[in-house]
């Protein structure tokens, strides 16, 4: 057997955060799996025994190992949070809120009856409010809209 190069020692209070995960399911089923093996690892089993009782690969017990060394506890535990999402934006903040206040403001005169056009507006009128945003929208990024 050879030398773990990374070792697993919790603290009180991080010991207790997993066990409160793993007990109450708290957070995705990959935070519940992290947080069993970091109790395990800090438990002195073997990373064989761990992949083996939490039905992963024994480099994924390494990289939570590496990974709690490396990182910390709270980004090992959670997970790597993304730089950039990956869907851009369609509107500013600014766009955004005019089309909210748009939506939410009074339809202008000769868009449907009163009772409909209070609770909402035809997806054409909103697809030619978002163009005067300044923003093209197509039934891929908007389906309840349609051009042309």
């Amino acid at each position: 057997m050879s030398v773990k190069k990374y070792v697993v020692e919790l603290s009180d209070e991080e010991r207790a955060v997993c066990r409160e995960v793993v007990k109450k399911l708290k957070g995705t089923s990959q935070k519940v799996k992290r947080a069993n093996i970091l109790l395990k690892s800090d438990e002195g089993w073997t990373d064989e025994k761990i992949a083996d009782a939490f039905n992963c690969r024994r480099q994924t017990v390494e990289n939570v190992r590496r990974r709690l060394v490396e990182c910390g506890f709270e980004q090992t535990l959670n997970g790597k949070k993304r730089a950039n999402p990956p869907v851009p934006k369609l509107l500013d903040g600014e766009q955004e809120a005019r089309i909210i206040a748009m939506r939410l403001g009074e339809p202008p005169k000769g868009f449907g009856n009163q009772i409909i056009a209070a609770t909402r507006w035809h997806p054409k009128r909103v697809d030619y409010e978002y163009r005067r945003a300044g923003v093209a929208l197509n039934s891929t990024t908007h389906p309840n809209t349609a051009v042309g």
